[in-house]
């Protein structure tokens, strides 16, 4: 079986090669091509004889997806929502032959979500001495509004020490650095989620407009309620004091990170990409 697995960023690509290692684990002679660019993978599609298309990332593809169907290519979408700046559609993920969602849905396949996945095989020992325990993290990447993130630069945080975790950069590195923090600082959907998988508490920065911040919170939205508080980039008082806050109070912390176990057992706590796989492989040979 050939397969093509598109991505679209660094994430996705994480995802694309566990994915890969993960695939040939069940299909010892599967042949898989992994591309990032969209022209190159709509090249191999019409010019390649592929079996299987897997999209991996929060964009639909509709290109790609019309190549293939025309090709009479299967096609699979393992579809990141967190960081997707709007929910596609259910007809737009029920054009694939195979959807995957990466949040709990009551519509579309859920394994888990593959970030934990990503998570566990870049959390690897290095020997980076400057990684020290760190009180607080600046975590950019995957949709982090740059505004947002830039107000806060020369902030005094009154933290021992600030480091800064861009995901989009360096995943490696950045777990490392959030995996050493006693609290972070997140600006996006992923980055909430990495800080809770890595059980870091986390405080959500999000651009402020005129009348109300542009966003809320993720994991507050799955949990249904306020675990982590959110705030306008320019509400600085207001940050200043949940960080103290967080670091300070040792109850107050405490059920932040009850919380966060309740969403973790409800996203799941198993690897998901190899269970994936495996679905995806046992549909194709019933095919």
């Amino acid at each position: 079986m050939k397969y093509l697995i598109h991505t679209n960023d660094s994430l996705d690509s994480a995802i694309g090669e566990i994915l890969t290692k993960e695939i040939s684990r069940f299909d010892i002679r599967a042949e898989i091509t992994q591309s990032s660019n969209r022209s190159a993978s709509k090249k191999e599609l019409q010019n390649s004889s592929f079996d299987v298309l897997i999209v991996v990332g929060s964009h639909f593809e509709k290109k790609l997806l019309s190549v293939a169907k025309k090709s009479n290519i299967r096609s699979i979408f393992l579809y990141q929502s967190i960081k997707s700046k709007k929910e596609l559609s259910h007809s737009d993920l029920s054009s694939f032959d195979l959807t995957f969602h990466d949040l709990p849905n009551s519509d579309i396949k859920y394994f888990g979500n593959p970030l934990l996945d990503v998570i566990k095989s870049g959390l690897q020992p290095i020997s980076v001495d400057s990684l020290q325990i760190s009180q607080l993290s600046l975590i950019r990447g995957f949709g982090a509004k740059n505004s947002a993130f830039n107000a806060l630069s020369g902030f005094d945080f009154e933290a021992a020490k600030v480091l800064n975790a861009d995901l989009e950069r360096d995943i490696d590195t950045s777990l490392q650095v959030i995996s050493r923090s006693n609290v972070a600082i997140t600006t996006s959907n992923v980055a909430e989620l990495v800080a809770l998988y890595l059980n870091c508490p986390s405080v959500r920065i999000n651009k402020q407009g005129f009348f109300k911040t542009s966003e809320q919170s993720l994991i507050n939205q799955i949990a249904g309620k306020n675990v982590i508080q959110v705030f306008g980039h320019r509400e600085k008082n207001g940050i200043k004091e949940e960080l103290s806050k967080v670091l300070n109070d040792h109850n107050y912390c405490a059920g932040i990170m009850q919380d966060y176990q309740e969403i973790k057992d409800l996203l799941g706590i198993d690897p998901a990409i190899r269970k994936i796989a495996n679905y995806i492989v046992d549909c194709l040979e019933e095919d």
